[in-house]
This record gives structure tokens, C-alpha cells and sequence, in this order.
């Protein structure tokens, strides 16, 4: 009995915070545009936010290698995946040695992911099944298929284009599609250390690099 009610509580727990993170997305928009009365570029709240939380996603993913080796192939690829978002979020700022420098340093980072989830692939493909399974890799994939699909489809000026007509200003577009790319970085982010401190489902009882 004293177990369900320490599981309700953690589940009542966790939905208030879901709520509150979900609902500092349209606060930190709002700030930006309507308080600060800038448009969400890179010297924004929200761009300055969509980087920490991929750092925070790359540092949870991060501490997983290092602490625990019979995982690091999948972990490995994750990292190396949120790396590579974090530099192309990063752009602008690597644009100012030179426009297009971004390309370099995301071209290293892949190549050095590769070369060390390849010397690591019999710990990738079980780790990857396992974490799958769990609550936290839910919200890392809902918020990658957000990020992937839904801000690149949803976020279109040619969507709202039509609907707007003459009213269509492309900063509308630029907010909506900024907005979704924040809320889907939160939930990868909270999945990342929601795994993390969940060790990334592993099973004591099953040797990860087992076909």
C-alpha cells in the first residue's frame, strides 16, 4: 500500500513538472518577443535556451560513457547526434570566423563519433533495444520526431503564407517554428536525464553485447 501511494505521488510529481516545463515555453516566447520586443534570432532567450538544453542533453548522454562502458556504442551515437545539433544551433556564431565555418567542426564531430561508435559497435545495438523500451526514451523520441517533422512542417511559411494572406510577415513563422524547436529540444532534454539517472535502461542480469 505505502508502495502505490510513493508511486502516485512520484507520477503526481513528475506531471506538475512536465506541466511547468511545458509551460515555460510560451513564457520564454512571450519574453522575448513581447517583453524584450526582439525577434527570436540568435541573441534570443529561446536559441540561447535551445543550446543549453542540447548541452544538457550531450553532458547527460556524455557522463553514460564514461560511467558505463558495456553501454557506450549506443551512447556514444546519441551524443554524437546531439553534438552535431548543437553545432549546426551554433551556426551563427561560427559563421563569424567565416560564413559556412559551422560545416568543419560538425564534419570532425561526425567523423569522430564514427570512428568510436564503430570501435564500440558490439555495445549498440542491445543498448539501443533496451533504452527504446523505457518511459525516458519516449520523450527523447517524441521530442526528436517534433524536431525532425512536425517544426519543419507546422513551422513552413508555406503553410502560413496562404492561411495569413496579407497579414503574412515571415517573424510569425520564425516565432512558431522557434517555439516547437524549443519544446521539442525540453523533452529531449528531460529524457536525456531522466535516462541518465535511470541508466539508460540497462539490465544488470543481460550482457549488453549479446545479439
Amino acid at each position: 500500500m505505502t508502495s502505490n501511494r510513493t508511486k502516485l505521488w512520484l507520477i503526481l510529481t513528475e506531471g506538475l513538472l512536465l506541466i511547468c516545463v511545458i509551460l515555460a515555453v510560451p513564457l520564454v516566447v512571450y519574453l522575448d518577443t513581447l517583453v524584450l520586443g526582439a525577434t527570436i534570432a540568435e541573441n534570443s532567450i529561446t536559441e540561447y535556451l535551445h543550446n543549453g538544453l542540447l548541452l544538457v542533453s550531450i553532458v547527460a548522454f556524455g557522463v553514460g560513457v564514461v560511467k558505463q562502458p558495456l553501454l557506450r556504442g549506443y551512447l556514444l551515437m546519441v551524443a554524437t547526434l546531439f553534438s552535431l545539433l548543437f553545432i549546426r544551433e551554433f551556426d551563427a556564431v561560427l559563421d563569424r570566423i567565416w560564413h559556412g565555418f559551422w560545416l568543419y567542426p560538425a564534419v570532425a564531430a561526425l567523423i569522430a563519433g564514427a570512428i568510436l561508435v564503430a570501435l564500440n559497435r558490439a555495445t549498440l545495438v542491445v543498448p539501443l533495444l533496451q533504452h527504446y523500451q523505457t518511459r525516458p526514451a519516449t520523450f527523447i523520441y517524441i521530442g526528436m520526431l517534433l524536431l525532425a517533422v512536425f517544426t519543419r512542417t507546422f513551422g513552413t511559411g508555406s503553410l502560413w503564407e496562404p492561411i495569413m494572406g496579407d497579414d503574412y510577415q515571415s517573424t510569425y513563422k520564425t516565432i512558431i517554428q522557434e517555439g516547437l524547436e524549443l519544446m521539442s529540444y525540453t523533452l529531449i532534454a528531460y529524457g536525456s536525464v531522466a535516462s541518465s539517472i535511470a541508466g539508460f535502461g540497462a539490465r544488470n542480469n543481460e550482457p549488453h553485447g549479446a545479439p
